[in-house]
């Protein structure tokens, strides 16, 4: 096994980090021999308008969010692999919308689907 830690938005790196196998862990960081990186990719699928109570026009944008995962070499900061994994695509547009709303985003990939990506390069 080759131990793996996860660098990602720090709103989501802890969660991220949990949902690893145990086994995968580095019990300290010398012991840490690949590095994820994840980031996020905004793609604009289509635009709408509504007509705005007494506002003209308002613009809403249907979005989905691409998960970059790129896999490093620890030591040597090389990259080993890298995979966009597409998002789920945002729901269509309604008949209506609370006021304010401006983007429609759709869902991120799941955790499993990345670790499963990663498995044969953790687990060679």
């Amino acid at each position: 096994t080759h131990p793996v830690v996860i660098i990602a938005p720090s709103d989501e790196e802890a969660d991220w980090n949990e949902s690893l196998p145990e086994s995968w862990i580095p019990r300290n960081v010398s012991q840490t021999e690949l590095v994820v990186s994840i980031s996020y990719r905004e793609v604009e699928l289509n635009k709408t308008r509504y007509k705005g109570q007494g506002t003209g026009w308002i613009y809403v944008t249907r979005i989905r969010l691409d998960t970059v995962v790129t896999l490093y070499e620890a030591q040597t900061g090389d990259v080993v692999d890298t995979y966009t994994f597409k998002g789920a695509d945002p729901v269509g547009f309604p008949p209506s919308l609370p006021y304010g709303t401006q983007y429609l985003y759709g869902t991120t990939v799941d955790y499993d689907t990345v670790i499963e990506w990663l498995r044969p390069y953790v687990e060679p």
